[in-house]
């Protein structure tokens, strides 16, 4: 019978919904047992709650207690951590305690979150491994970084990371600028194509990398890449991202596409396949999931009928 594959399968553009349709009982059954936190929005100022933030194999899971005892926080999370690692189980996945990690935060009056240090706050959470042998998770502090979905984060929020991170991007570049034969024109082709492309993917999930911070990406760039196009790399700042009409290079800014990409978000996340923002309120998300499924896959009934049933729902 050949080998037996599970999933929808790769490149499946009906692989995220059906994901939806898996992950949001095992989400739900974290947020039935209180293993949640509550968050206030940024722009509504809204209170909502959260148990988890799940993309494939990836999940952050947020933990909080009104007594605000580390101890009991910590005592919370390893609960929390086990179960979701016993609710993958059933769903036929599996949780690595290498890939695992964790880290204890306060908030100031000021709402600013401090990284509680080992050094004041001693304590270990254990999960087993596939051997059901208890291996200790590694906990995290203030400075240590991890690539999320190719994004370099700090517990803390601070990106100095993950600056460092373009910045050797563009250093890696520019290596291989210099050793390039190719025409001008195909020089400044590649660099909209590819390290533009490269820079610009985590500025939305960045808090906001200061003018001077996406200049400083920009100039080590732009220094070995400009005399490649047949320009000087003295070229003025303020005219290389003018459009060609104003005597400019139309070259994208960094500080600019951040701004655009958190709006593009903020929108796409108001209206996503066609669905109004409405309806994500007012209808469960397992209902809309299926009306993806049934869209992709080319089996949905007509407008306004029901599409299958729904646990809980009449």
């Amino acid at each position: 019978m050949g080998d037996n594959f599970q999933g929808a399968g790769q490149g499946n553009t009906g692989a995220a919904p059906y994901w939806t349709c898996i992950s949001t009982p095992m989400i739900e059954f974290m947020k039935e047992n209180n293993l949640q936190a509550e968050f206030t929005t940024a722009i509504s100022k809204k209170i909502i709650t959260l148990a988890l933030i799940a993309f494939v194999d990836d999940a952050e899971l947020f933990i909080m207690d009104k007594s605000n005892s580390p101890e009991t926080i910590m005592n919370k999370a390893e609960l929390a951590i086990n179960v979701w690692r016993e609710v993958l189980e059933v769903t036929g996945g599996a949780m690595r305690p290498p890939k695992c990690a964790w880290t204890l935060v306060t908030y100031k009056k000021t709402q600013q979150p401090v990284i509680l240090p080992i050094s004041s706050c001693p304590g270990d959470i254990h999960i087993p491994d596939e051997n059901d042998i208890l291996q200790k998770v590694s906990r995290y502090e203030g400075k240590v970084s991890r690539d999320y979905l190719g994004v370099r984060q700090r517990v803390d929020s601070k990106e100095d990371d993950q600056i460092d991170k373009m910045m050797a991007q563009v250093e890696v570049w520019n290596q291989q600028m210099k050793a390039s034969n190719l025409y001008r024109e195909y020089n400044f082709s590649a660099v909209l194509s590819r390290i533009n492309r490269t820079l610009q993917y985590p500025l939305p999930a960045l808090s906001s990398l200061t003018k001077k911070q996406c200049e400083k990406i920009s100039n080590k760039l732009y220094t070995v890449s400009l005399p490649k196009f047949g320009i000087v790399a003295s070229f003025p700042i303020k005219r290389r991202y003018l459009p060609y009409a104003y005597q400019g290079l139309q070259l994208p800014d960094l500080y600019l596409q951040q701004s655009i990409g958190q709006l593009q978000e903020i929108l796409q996340a108001s209206v996503s396949n066609g669905i109004c923002w409405d309806q994500f309120i007012t209808e469960p998300r397992l209902v809309l999931s299926q009306k993806i499924v049934a869209k992709k896959e080319g089996c949905g009934p007509p407008e306004g009928s029901s599409i299958m049933p729904v646990p809980g729902s009449s």
